[in-house]
C-alpha cells in the first residue's frame, strides 16, 4: 500500500518532518582542544515518525537526537564561526 500522491502533506511531502534552521547554544569551556567533541543532549536531528496504522496515518515525530559539534582552535587574534 502506498499512500495516493495528492493527499500528501505539501510542508513535509508525507514524510511526516520539514527542515528548518535553529540557533543553538554550545557551550564551549576554556582551555577546550582542537578536534575535540561537544555533545549538546536533544538539539540533534527530530526523530522519525512511524505509520501510526494500517492507512498509514502518521504519529508523532520521536525524540531529538543529539548535536555533535567538533572544536577546531585558532590562533590568537582569529576569530570564526562557521555552521553547515
Amino acid at each position: 500500500w502506498t499512500p495516493a500522491l495528492d493527499k500528501l502533506c505539501p510542508r513535509c511531502d508525507g514524510k511526516g518532518r520539514v527542515i528548518k534552521k535553529k540557533k543553538v547554544r554550545v557551550p564551549v569551556r576554556d582551555g577546550a582542544r582542537d578536534g575535540e567533541v561537544i555533545t549538546v543532549f536533544g538539539e540533534g536531528d527530530g526523530g522519525f515518525s512511524r505509520p501510526k496504522n494500517a492507512l498509514g496515518e502518521m504519529s508523532e515525530a520521536g525524540p531529538a537526537g543529539n548535536l555533535f559539534v567538533t572544536v577546531a582552535v585558532l590562533r590568537d587574534g582569529e576569530t570564526s564561526r562557521r555552521s553547515g
